[in-house]
């Protein structure tokens, strides 16, 4: 596209417009990501700390997400462990039964549907 066809008054016309565009809060990052799109190797270093931002941020949540994971399953662990030891303290079973014991209202879950 040529801007020679253009007269002064045309070119003007369109430089306010895209100077308007561009300085508009509301518009200025779509016209930085449309001018990236037609000329992806300009510079545009507003949308490049934008983008190492985000991709820091999202690296950021995913381990936070893996760390909270974890932490859920230590702390389900650890109150397994303590029902374990209740049981096993109050004589109701020992260190050797205690995980077939635990698995007796599974066995009999799955009976009760007709897949045991």
């Amino acid at each position: 596209m040529s801007l020679e066809d253009l007269s002064l008054e045309q070119r003007d016309e369109l430089a306010i417009l895209m100077r308007t565009l561009a300085e508009n809060p509301e518009t200025r990052k779509d016209i930085l990501r449309l001018t990236k799109k037609v000329k992806p190797n300009m510079t545009i270093p507003e949308l490049e700390i934008e983008e190492s931002t985000n991709k820091a941020l999202s690296k950021a949540e995913e381990r936070v997400m893996q760390l909270e994971s974890r932490l859920r399953d230590k702390e389900a662990n650890e109150d397994l462990e303590r029902r374990r030891q209740a049981v096993i303290k109050k004589g109701l079973a020992s260190e050797d039964n205690i995980e077939e014991i635990e698995a007796l209202p599974i066995t009999k879950l799955l009976q009760s549907i007709g897949n045991g």
